[in-house]
């Protein structure tokens, strides 16, 4: 029944010593003893663990201070060996019902040496039940256990796995990272569970993310090469949680295609060097020193300074003479029987207070459990992984050392603990993209030039067009249109100069998002403004020369201005709907070339409908544009010449918008830049050489050499005197 109410769940490393209480009352007045039958449950290849236990049992037997009347001993057994595949721990709950469930002369009380993430969490929710009521000391760290409703009674001497996400995130912090790929293996319950917690962590963080996220089945080498292939271009960056099955592979595979140290940064968890370099050599495909080269290792540091004092008064390099392997795991069993035995001698006072005591201790008695439980709050020792102190999450803050493996040397840059990052050396790590591609510097400055040159040659002809307000000339020209005009060329240059500035700087977010919707917004209205101001007044012409015996009164200037504003209520409308339902904002693609866009949702969609309005005002415009060749008054010598503007800005304005798009489709970002800002530029300063120049220079030539000259425009005046005389 117990088998059948566990969970099947895969195996990773175990190591069950059960903690067994048994009170030996010796005849003629010899003290009674407590022995702690730690249920050393462990697979035979790491059975070299058992002597940490052996050892720390004999230290608290021999504390005079310790458990006075009481005494700890060992039972051992063994568990199958460690895998992924399903019930892995059916041995060591065989072992735990043979000697505690179901012996009669040994009195087990408490667990501890649960070192595999998947015993654990199958052992656990049955141990630690109403009825068993065994407090668990685990060094097990899958984030899984922390569920204390699954997991009742468990403490554990380690961190959870969790902590290697907390690592990554505050290294992201620290170098500037915004976006990681994540890598991780989907066998066994430590793996899936950190995997889970790891993508829950960064969903929580507002500022950072994981942009590219796989998980590889247990030695396929196509499942790793196709990930790798994936993760090329979508960052630089990667978070890996591999079994030693698939680290080998992913390292050689990043080997061969190319995509290695100093252009690209692996973060592996749970490894050493020397745990990389003991890996079997069949797993290796390739140089494993140049595989490994740059990659930065995180795993907890289960270890003391040589010369720290233990909590058996001894040093720590003097308790390592013991650990003949030197594994980090014999620390954690040697802590986990201390913790045990320090919280049942903390617990005898609150037990005499409450009627009890340790010799009451037996399998199922939960209220001495929860007492004992109680005193686990305040056991704080040195022990040979660190510090031993249960937080309210029943687990010890352990620490988290940060290698980088250069020149086949580790080298320890780093270290965290409880929320806080050292960095002991600043190491020199790439971007966690590739460098953004701006604009050629000799690109921007040519832009800005022209961009300073229009606006200069502009600003000159407003100031001889407002000079010469009161002139025949300039007063036949639609004043109020003209100011118009001239609007929407400096909103071509600011939109041009705005696009350049992002593409050629690089912009922040906030920066580059603002004068984004600025570009937009003055492209759109200097576009529409000019077609629409041409429209207006080749309407009037058209108007006039067709509809005889009408008079002019409603294609005065003042009707044509608000016209031209009606023309404008439809892109305005757009913009303002685009700007509320879908902002643009800064994006920089996934994929190469990692120039910076102005991006929304549905950017295809807006721009296109303010495409086809300024394609309808185009073909408004040319078919006046054709029609008035029939014009053959002397008065209107200058329609050939607007006639001529509008074909130039019609032709450039198509040619820009097709090359921008073309080179765009094809990712040529600078080519495409060019086109769409020289399509701005140019159609501003075409208008004001063609439309402007020919009437404000020659008046201001004229003044200078003392004569009067003039200038035959398509005046006003001449409209209505053509009006007249066909009315007579």
């Amino acid at each position: 029944q117990l088998m059948m109410s566990a969970n099947s769940l895969p195996l990773r490393f175990f190591a069950l010593i059960g903690l067994q209480l048994c009170l030996l009352s010796g005849a003629g007045g010899e003290k009674a003893t407590v022995a702690f039958h730690l249920l050393h449950i462990v697979r035979p290849s790491l059975s070299d663990v058992a002597t940490a236990a052996r050892l720390a049992v004999e230290q608290i037997n021999n504390r005079s201070d310790l458990l006075q009347g009481y005494r700890v001993e060992l039972v051992e057994a063994t568990s199958d060996e460690c895998n992924t595949t399903s019930l892995d721990y059916t041995q060591g709950l065989v072992s735990f019902v043979k000697n505690a469930v179901h012996s009669t002369d040994l009195n087990v009380v408490g667990v501890v040496g649960l070192l595999c993430s998947a015993v654990t969490d199958g052992l656990s929710p049955i141990i630690g039940r109403k009825g068993s009521d065994l407090i668990q000391i685990s060094g097990s760290t899958s984030p899984i256990l922390r569920d204390s409703d699954t997991h009742p009674r468990l403490y554990r001497v380690a961190t959870s796995s969790a902590i290697y996400a907390d690592v990554v995130v505050e290294l992201m912090r620290k170098n500037g990272w915004t976006r990681i790929s994540y890598f991780h293996d989907i066998a066994g319950t430590y793996y899936t569970s950190t995997a889970e917690a790891t993508i829950n962590l960064f969903n929580s963080q507002e500022d950072l993310t994981i942009t590219y996220s796989r998980s590889l089945d247990s030695g396929s080498t196509s499942s790793v090469r196709a990930s790798l292939e994936g993760f090329i271009t979508s960052g630089r960056i990667a978070f890996v949680s591999l079994s030693p099955a698939n680290v080998a592979t992913f390292l050689c595979t990043t080997l061969q295609l190319g995509i290695t140290w100093p252009d690209y940064v692996y973060i592996l968890q749970d490894y050493q060097l020397q745990d990389l370099l003991g890996l079997p050599a069949d797993l290796w495909t390739c140089d494993m020193m140049k595989a490994i080269e740059g990659v930065v290792l995180l795993n907890y540091r289960f270890e003391n300074d040589q010369n720290t004092t233990l909590v058996s008064g001894e040093t720590y390099a003097q308790l390592q003479r013991h650990n003949e392997k030197g594994s980090p795991l014999w620390n954690l069993i040697y802590d986990e029987v201390w913790s045990f035995g320090l919280a049942l001698n903390g617990s005898q006072a609150a037990l005499l207070k409450r009627g009890f005591s340790l010799s009451d201790y037996q399998l199922g008695n939960g209220q001495i459990s929860d007492i004992v439980e109680d005193t686990f709050k305040n056991v704080t020792f040195q022990g040979a992984s660190g510090v031993i102190r249960f937080s309210s999450g029943k687990e010890v803050d352990s620490r988290i050392d940060l290698f980088q493996i250069t020149n086949n040397k580790s080298i320890n840059f780093g270290q965290y603990s409880g929320e806080l990052m050292l960095l002991l050396q600043n190491l020199s790590f790439p971007l966690d993209r590739f460098p953004v591609v701006t604009l050629p510097f000799w690109v921007t400055i040519a832009i800005f030039a022209v961009f300073a040159i229009c606006c200069v040659l502009t600003t000159v002809i407003l100031f001889l067009y407002l000079c010469y307000r009161k002139s025949k000339v300039v007063k036949a020209t639609s004043p109020i249109l003209s100011q118009l005009v001239f609007i929407a060329c400096y909103s071509l240059y600011l939109a041009a100069a705005f696009r350049t500035y992002i593409k050629g700087y690089n912009a922040d977010f906030l920066l580059f998002s603002i004068f984004c919707n600025l570009e937009i917004w003055l492209g759109a209205i200097g576009m529409a403004l000019i077609f629409a101001t041409v429209m207006v007044r080749m309407f009037r012409l058209y108007y006039v020369f067709t509809h005889f015996g009408r008079g002019p009164k409603y294609w005065q200037d003042t009707y044509l201005f608000f016209y031209t504003l009606l023309a404008l209520l439809f892109p305005l409308g757009i913009l303002s709907v685009w700007a509320i339902v879908d902002t643009v904002h800064k994006r920089i693609p996934d994929s190469p070339p990692f120039f910076t866009q102005c991006y929304s949702d549905h950017l295809g969609i807006w721009l296109g409908v303010l495409f086809c309005y300024l394609g309808l005002l185009i073909f408004i415009v040319l078919f006046f544009a054709i029609w008035s060749r029939k014009i053959k008054r002397s008065e209107f010598k200058d329609t050939k010449k607007v006639s001529t503007y509008i074909y130039i800005v019609v032709v450039t304005t198509v040619a820009a918008m097709t090359l921008w798009y073309s080179f765009m489709v094809i990712g040529a970002d600078t080519l495409s830049h060019v086109a769409l800002t020289s399509g701005f530029l140019f159609i501003g300063l075409f208008c004001q050489l063609l439309l402007y120049a020919p009437k404000t220079f020659p008046l201001c030539f004229a003044k200078c050499s003392g004569k009067k000259k003039g200038v035959n425009i398509t005046s006003t005046a001449a409209l209505h005197r053509h009006q007249y005389s066909m009315n007579w």
